[in-house]
């Protein structure tokens, strides 16, 4: 059962399920001596772990910068917008410097 109840639909969250794919096929070459093509099934291709990379780099990046504005005294005001232009990081504490830094898109495919 997924963590939102669902017995059908594995909870995608941030990637936790690709990141846990990914480990348990790592540690059956590693440890268990099975073959790339033997785990290929098992993880997901490059283009289909691209979005789950790019969300957590995008989760990373909000993390940092409300971690660093609330040192500073702060609000954690930073957010990510994801869309059919891809992943818009948004920090309204860039505001004097123009749209341009206020919102960062670091990833430009579709979500």
């Amino acid at each position: 059962m997924s963590a939102r109840g669902k017995r059908d639909v594995a909870c995608a969250g941030f990637g936790v399920d690709s990141l846990t794919v990914g480990l348990v096929a790592i540690c059956r070459v590693k440890f268990a001596g099975k073959t790339r093509d033997a785990v290929a099934s098992l993880y997901p291709t490059a283009e289909e772990a691209r979005i789950t990379c790019a969300i957590v780099d995008a989760a990373a990046k909000v993390h940092d910068l409300n971690f660093k504005y609330l040192a500073e005294g702060k609000g954690a005001t930073v957010t990510a917008r994801f869309g059919p232009d891809g992943i818009t990081i948004c920090d309204p504490n860039r505001a004097d410097e123009g749209a341009e830094k206020v919102f960062q898109r670091i990833y430009d495919r579709e979500i």
